[in-house]
């Protein structure tokens, strides 16, 4: 049982009270109280009351200079007195130290979110003995806030709101009949009351693009395309479009992306659609790097270069130099294993190499040769036979039939 005392104790050797005594109210339970140390005491007793008068009850024995008292009733006034004890006993009392404890403990981490046009539900944190909750709502962060309900749960659900609103929250908490003061303020947007892209689809165009197309929202002047990688995951933006597609590119190969749309009418965004998902393509095999590469000067001004072709490669690019260690600017790119480099400059010297692709792949480069153009006043010589993937073998046709591309 607790032990109650008004006075001191006559006939000890202590005859100093405890000083500087202060009580601070930590929350609506909870109370910490301090004080100086006396010369020659073996500990401390902390004695509370309701009253400055008392009586006061014993709460605890410590011998330290700071005590936490706890299970205290929410906005109560208490008053705390100390005496220090040795082997003979308690020396006299100190003078009360008065504290009011916090009216009930706030509700912390008030979350609003919306779920639809018209609701937003609200979440936060329970409170120990709360009996209920009061929810306040504005139309504007600073208020002026108003009950709109009260719950024994730590959730609730505002329907009947407008679309495309924002709404602003706080929640009190409500122990033993006192209520806190507000909690932080939360806030959530009504979604837009516009309908939402459907047929959306998505198609791997490559292992590094997928495109995404839907039907159109009648009024809309644009739509905003997201991506996760799971389809309940985050969505991030990835690009605004007034068009009905979206090509996305950058992706990683052989990894499936899922894709929502959401359309923009006067100016507002609307929900996102349904999700669409696709998986972009492996990657290709690497082509093998050109070989064979040669080259004849056609006239002054062209220079004809041949390669055998690189197994699975889609097509080739073709880089040049003016000197054998570079450097090399792309110049163009072609299908074909035969390409004409024109116009160029008379009795100048220019390198090549080639380098095959495929959608995603390159190949090593070539190996680089060199030639030179004739001055415009000498011969050119004789063309040699070569060969047009297109066109066959021809002895001297090749430059007339790749223009033509056959």
């Amino acid at each position: 049982m607790m032990e109650q005392k008004n006075e001191s104790i006559d006939g000890t050797a202590i005859t100093v009270a405890p000083s500087n005594v202060t009580a601070v109210a930590i929350d609506a339970g909870n109370v910490l109280i301090t004080w100086s140390s006396v010369l020659s005491a073996a500990g401390y007793h902390v004695f509370r009351g309701t009253t400055s008068d008392g009586p006061y009850q014993f709460v605890q024995e410590t011998t330290s200079l700071a005590l936490v008292d706890t299970g205290l009733a929410a906005n109560t006034t208490y008053y705390y007195r100390i005496t220090a004890y040795d082997a003979d006993g308690d020396g006299p009392m100190s003078e009360p130290a008065i504290v009011t404890t916090a009216a009930s403990d706030v509700p912390q981490n008030l979350i609003a979110a919306a779920n639809g046009s018209t609701t937003i539900n609200t979440t936060w944190d329970p409170i120990a003995n709360a009996s209920r909750y009061h929810v306040y709502r504005s139309t504007t962060a600073v208020g002026p806030y108003v009950l709109i309900g009260i719950t024994t749960t730590t959730s609730y659900t505002n329907v009947g709101l407008i679309p495309n609103t924002t709404y602003y929250y706080r929640v009190t908490a409500v122990v033993n009949e006192v209520e806190s003061a507000q909690s932080n303020t939360a806030s959530a947007t009504t979604d837009a009351d516009i309908p939402v892209p459907t047929n959306v689809a998505a198609m791997s165009v490559s292992s590094t693009q997928i495109i995404t197309t839907w039907d159109a929202v009648p009024n809309a002047t644009a739509y905003s395309v997201y991506r996760s990688t799971s389809p309940n995951g985050t969505y991030q933006l990835v690009g605004t479009t007034a068009d009905l597609t979206y090509m996305d590119s950058g992706l990683t190969p052989n990894t499936t992306y899922y894709y929502r749309v959401a359309a923009t009418v006067d100016g507002v965004l609307g929900n996102a659609s349904a999700y669409a998902a696709a998986t972009t393509h492996p990657l290709s095999p690497t082509p093998s790097a050109p070989t064979n590469v040669q080259l004849q000067a056609l006239s002054c001004a062209e220079i004809l270069i041949t390669w055998e072709a690189s197994a699975g490669a889609d097509g080739y690019y073709i880089y040049r130099s003016n000197a054998a260690g570079g450097p090399y600017q792309l110049i163009g790119n072609t299908a074909d294993t035969a390409y004409v480099d024109a116009p160029l400059s008379p009795s100048t010297v220019y390198y090549y190499f080639i380098q095959a692709y495929t959608q995603d792949q390159f190949s090593p480069q070539s190996a680089s040769v060199g030639t030179s153009t004739p001055s415009c006043e000498s011969p050119v010589p004789p063309c040699r036979p070569c060969c047009c993937p297109c066109c066959g073998c021809d002895p001297c046709g090749c430059l007339s039939r790749i223009q033509k591309k056959c």
